[in-house]
């Protein structure tokens, strides 16, 4: 049986903690992600993010979860990157990186914080986010990263679908 959303905070908090991760966490939905293929290290990709819009807040993370626990699904807590004052989590739908994920046997619940995406960049402006959303649209054809099993937004609304 899954534990409250609560529990599993506080565990996941406890965890980033013990990697040497900030406990304070930023979400992110699948709405508020997308993969930069032509920059970042070694000109390979980059993770780019925005939480304004639609602003991500713990209730809709607790939503998420509390939709989402009672199903036979996987639920992993991911770390997407961390930064000295914060860390950028979301809740995922797959074992993307199961080597470095823990499974909680008790809850059946991941625990993932192999820090994925060193390279990021937070965009601020909504025009120029729904351009990096169109262009990563075009250039992702064919290639899968861990943010296509993000949760969507949807999942934070009362009878979300999976």
């Amino acid at each position: 049986m899954r534990p409250t959303f609560e529990e599993a905070l506080s565990f996941w908090t406890r965890t980033l903690v013990e990697k040497g991760h900030s406990p304070k966490c930023r979400w992110a939905f699948h709405e508020n992600l997308c993969i930069d293929w032509r920059l970042g290290p070694n000109r390979d990709f980059r993770l780019l993010y925005q939480t304004l819009w639609p602003p991500v807040k713990e209730v809709d993370v607790r939503n998420a979860y509390e939709n989402l626990a009672p199903r036979e699904i996987p639920i992993v807590f991911q770390l997407l990157f961390a930064e000295p004052d914060f860390s950028l989590c979301a809740l995922a739908g797959d074992e993307w990186d199961s080597d470095d994920s823990e499974l909680h046997q008790t809850w059946d619940l991941y625990f993932s914080c192999p820090d994925m995406y060193p390279a990021h960049k937070e965009i601020h402006d909504l025009w120029e986010w729904r351009l990096y959303r169109l262009l990563a649209g075009f250039l992702a054809t064919g290639r899968p990263s861990g943010v296509d099993f993000i949760f969507p937004i949807r999942n934070a609304r009362i009878g979300g679908a999976a």
